[in-house]
């Protein structure tokens, strides 16, 4: 690129040669070679765990605990020693072997002294004694493990937890509905405390994902018979009002929003929950649904595009043109697969997928400009 640029007298060789001094100063941020010590450090706790279960019969329990929590300290102090003398990758490396650890172990803690459990109980204790690992983390990997334990083992509990299953009444579109909000919670709490950092990050991906897979669960409610849906009703939904309040405050409080995108925001959060109150009430209007999907959805495009985060926008945007396309199928029903249908429908996705290459740039620019 910096060759180019001198060719079409756009910066000149004195400042290209600047230019590639100054990136070579710059530490190497390789997501090959972070993954590859990633996937280094993962091999190595499950390494210690295979020796342990290898000869588990013949090792007595007092030193299978001394072997765990020696290792556990001993990555503890590599990932100290490491950030102190400012081994970045290196630190996260070990990061990630001393969170394998903590969960293994739990499980060897309850093995020798017989504590029994549920899988939930284990994910949530890991969440808690690990929770101050992603918030020392610089990089997305290591928020991104933990927030998938710690939603997998809350979404667990919220299912299997006896202590919630009057509430929820073991629904899983309640509680598919409920993680993104408790997701967009926390974002907001931490943005408040600490202002952007790895954790909220890897939460922002879990809210996206979690989200399009809520609304997926929602619309596809539809087309199932009311087995699971009879049980929703308004004492269902109180988990996820609560998160809501909490969110729509943390908006409010938010100076670095401005107004436009908090109306966007409450917008976006309002059509989010409508699909999932038609299905209470028994609405099968498949088109009903799809509207509020592709609504919440360009609520959020609209957002994440003010906000400068053009890849989420483009994801987003993508993901409206899927949903319009699967729309388009189900209003020609038949028509649409007969031989007219598909070479019709062949053209559409051709053409669109044409046109969104071309002019993406320019919809971006003017998402950005809209707030």
């Amino acid at each position: 690129m910096l060759k180019q640029w001198v060719e079409n007298k756009i910066i000149t060789t004195e400042q290209s040669e600047k230019i590639k001094r100054f990136e070579q100063k710059k530490p190497s941020s390789s997501w090959a070679y972070l993954s590859i010590l990633i996937l280094g450090a993962s091999v190595m706790g499950i390494g210690v765990i295979s020796i342990i279960a290898a000869n588990w019969n013949l090792t007595p329990p007092f030193v299978k605990l001394i072997v765990n929590f020696a290792s556990l300290s001993l990555v503890a102090f590599g990932v100290y020693h490491s950030k102190l003398k400012g081994h970045l990758l290196r630190s996260e490396s070990l990061l990630v072997l001393f969170i394998i650890l903590c969960l293994a172990s739990i499980g060897l803690i309850s093995q020798v002294y017989h504590t029994g459990g549920h899988l939930y109980q284990a994910l949530m204790f890991w969440s808690l004694i690990t929770c101050v690992v992603p918030f020392i983390s610089k990089k997305l990997f290591v928020p991104f493990i933990w927030s998938f334990g710690f939603f997998t083992g809350f979404s667990l509990t919220l299912a299997e937890s006896p202590a919630v299953q009057e509430i929820i009444k073991m629904n899983h579109l309640v509680v598919a509905m409920l993680m993104p909000l408790i997701c967009a919670v926390l974002i907001i709490i931490i943005k408040i405390l600490l202002g952007e950092i790895s954790l909220t990050r890897a939460l922002r991906i879990w809210l996206i994902g979690g989200g399009i897979l809520a609304l997926m669960n929602a619309e596809t409610g539809i087309y199932r018979i009311f087995r699971s849906i009879k049980y929703l009703d308004m004492y269902s939904f109180v988990p996820a009002y609560i998160c809501v309040a909490f969110a729509l405050v943390g908006i409010y409080k938010t100076d670095e929003f401005k107004k436009a995108q908090k109306i966007i925001l409450l917008f976006t959060i309002i059509c989010y929950l409508v699909p999932f109150h038609l299905l209470m009430f028994e609405v099968k209007s498949k088109f009903l649904m799809a509207t509020f999907t592709i609504l919440t959805m360009g609520g959020a495009s609209i957002f994440f595009a003010s906000r400068k985060y053009r890849r989420t926008f483009v994801f987003i945007i993508t993901l409206i043109g899927i949903r319009f396309l699967f729309l388009y199928f189900q209003a020609l029903g038949g028509l649409a697969y007969t031989g007219f249908g598909l070479i019709i429908s062949g053209l559409i996705i051709i053409g669109s997928v044409v046109m969104w290459n071309k002019y993406r740039t320019r919809v971006a620019n003017w998402a950005e400009g809209l707030i």
